[in-house]
């Protein structure tokens, strides 16, 4: 395994490591087996699914937090614009299926069982207006997606897109930038990510 990091970063990596009298290889392997539960009886010790009800949402607890500096911010606002969510805001139809078939193959241990993936798909139902699309406009959005050389998987992202203009909605809110902003600069200007908000 290769890792392209930053020169700063590998200088403190390097610095680290020998500090402590290892390669660098030996300290981040040693960081990894500290942080990931990777005996299986680490990954059996918790009981239940890690599914808990948690300030209005069905969520997912490892007990392993993550690093407070990575992911605290995006987790808040993410949380904080979803329960803010209303029935004017919109969810493209197809997206709870993908929403469902990610959460149900994370690998995480416990994993998340096919119910409580519905579970937090209803949530989603229950408080963002669905948008749909037509057979007429689904042909018609992988029509100008092929048009414009979007192949493979972004064709779904296409679909998500045409859903955002047939809402009329002011913001695309996605982590996936990229993929979003090559779907031409009508949809480009809509992307946002939920800590541009």
């Amino acid at each position: 395994m290769t890792l392209d990091v930053k020169p700063e970063i590998a200088a403190a990596l390097e610095a680290l490591a020998s500090a402590k009298g290892l390669s660098v290889e030996d300290y981040l392997e040693q960081l990894v087996e500290k942080e990931l539960p990777l005996k299986l009886e680490d990954a059996t010790r918790t009981e239940g699914s890690g599914m808990v009800w948690e300030n209005g949402l069905f969520v997912y607890r490892t007990g392993r937090p993550l690093p407070l500096r990575v992911v605290d911010d995006a987790i808040r606002q993410i949380r904080k614009l979803f329960l803010d969510a209303g029935k004017d805001d919109f969810c493209a139809l197809r997206t709870l299926g993908e929403v469902c078939a990610t959460l149900t193959s994370l690998p995480l241990r416990p994993r998340i069982t096919g119910p409580e993936g519905i579970s937090i798909v209803k949530q989603i139902s229950a408080r963002l207006t669905l948008v749909t699309l037509s057979e007429q406009e689904y042909v018609s959005a992988l029509e100008l997606a092929s048009s414009s050389a979007i192949v493979g998987a972004a064709a779904y992202d296409a679909l998500i897109a045409h859903c955002v203009l047939k809402a009329g909605a002011d913001i695309l809110l996605t982590w996936n930038v990229r993929d979003f902003t090559r779907l031409g600069p009508t949809t480009a200007r809509l992307v946002k990510t939920p800590l541009e908000l």
